[in-house]
C-alpha cells in the first residue's frame, strides 16, 4: 500500500491539533477511562463517534416509514409458488445463470414482467437483490432493461436497494449500468440512513468508493450532507483507504474536519494500523532500538 496518503493524512490532522507531540503520546498510551473516552474505546464502532456511527432513533424511524417493499405475495399461503418460483429464482440467480432466469420468468408468464418486483426470499430481496451477488454483468444489464425504474428503487427487509449490494460487492461496470437507468438510486438510504457509497466504504472497496463519490460531491440537500462527508472520510480511513480519505479532506476542508476532538479521533485511529507504517523507513530504523 502506498504510504503517502497516510503520512499526509497525518500531518493534517497534526497541524489541526494544538496537543504537542508528548501530550498526545500519553493520551493514547493511557489505558484509563479519563484519557479514553467511551465512544473511543468502543470496539464495537471501531472509534467512530456515536453521533456518526448510529442515526438517531427518529431519523431510523422516519427512514423505516419510507421504505418502499416489493410484493410479498409469493410468501402469503401459497406454498407451491414459493418452491416452484422463489426457490428456482434464488438458485439463478445467485449463481448468475440468465438463461434459467429467463425460463422461469417465460414459465410464469401471468405476473408479466411484474414477477421482478416481488420478493423471493423472506427478508424481500428481489431477483436483483440476490442476482447482484453472482457479479454477472451480463445478467445484471438484462434484468435492468426488463425492469421498470419502479422496480429498481425496491428495498429489502433492511431498506437496502439492489445498487446497495452493488456498492457492496464493488462492481463500478454494475453500477454505472445502474446509475444511469435510475440515478435516484444514488440517494435512496437504508434503514440506518446510510447511502449506498457508505456499503462500499465499510468493506473497502475502493474503486467503489472513489467512482461513487464523484457522483455525490456534486450534490448537495438532504442527498448529500456534511454528516455524510464526516462519516465516509472516517469510513475511509477506517478501511484503510487513505487516499480516498485524504481527497476527502481536501475537497471538504471546511466542515468539522478542524476540531480539536476530529483531529484526535484521527490521529487515534491511525495509531492503531501500525502495520501500515512497518514498511516506513523511519520505522525501521526505530524498532532498532
Amino acid at each position: 500500500m502506498d504510504d503517502q496518503p497516510a503520512n499526509v493524512l497525518i500531518q493534517h490532522d497534526q497541524e489541526m491539533c494544538d496537543t504537542s507531540d508528548q501530550a498526545l503520546l500519553e493520551e493514547m498510551s493511557d489505558t484509563s477511562d479519563q484519557a479514553l473516552p467511551e465512544e473511543m474505546s468502543d470496539t464495537s464502532d471501531q472509534a467512530l463517534p456515536e453521533e456518526m456511527s448510529d442515526t438517531s432513533d427518529q431519523s431510523q424511524s422516519d427512514s423505516s416509514e419510507q421504505l418502499n417493499y416489493p410484493c410479498g405475495d409469493l410468501f402469503d399461503g401459497r406454498r407451491r409458488d414459493y418452491t416452484t418460483i422463489c426457490i428456482p429464482l434464488f438458485q439463478a440467480s445467485i449463481i448468475g445463470d440468465w438463461e434459467a432466469v429467463e425460463k422461469i420468468l417465460a414459465e410464469n408468464r401471468e405476473f408479466d414482467d411484474d414477477l421482478l418486483g416481488y420478493g423471493i426470499t423472506e427478508h424481500y430481496d428481489t431477483t436483483l437483490h440476490m442476482a447482484v451477488y453472482s457479479q454477472n454483468i451480463k445478467l445484471v444489464e438484462n434484468l435492468v432493461n426488463r425492469m421498470t425504474n419502479q422496480h429498481l428503487v425496491l428495498q429489502d427487509g433492511l431498506g437496502q436497494t439492489a445498487f446497495h449490494n452493488v456498492a457492496t460487492v464493488g462492481d463500478v461496470d454494475m453500477a454505472k449500468v445502474m446509475v444511469q437507468r435510475c440515478p435516484q438510486l444514488l440517494t435512496i438510504r437504508n434503514k440506518k440512513d446510510e447511502l449506498p457509497i457508505f456499503s462500499a466504504g465499510l468493506y473497502g472497496k475502493r474503486n467503489m468508493v472513489d467512482y461513487l463519490y464523484g457522483k455525490y460531491k456534486s450534490m448537495a440537500g438532504n442527498d448529500w450532507t456534511s454528516h455524510d462527508i464526516e462519516s465516509l472520510f472516517y469510513k475511509c480511513i477506517e478501511a484503510d483507504l487513505f487516499d480516498s480519505a485524504l481527497k476527502i479532506l481536501d475537497d471538504n476542508n471546511e466542515i468539522g474536519f478542524s476540531e480539536i476532538w476530529n483531529a484526535r479521533l484521527v490521529l487515534y485511529t491511525l495509531a492503531q494500523k501500525t502495520y501500515v507504517f512497518k514498511d516506513m523507513k523511519s520505522w525501521k530504523n526505530s524498532s532498532k532500538y
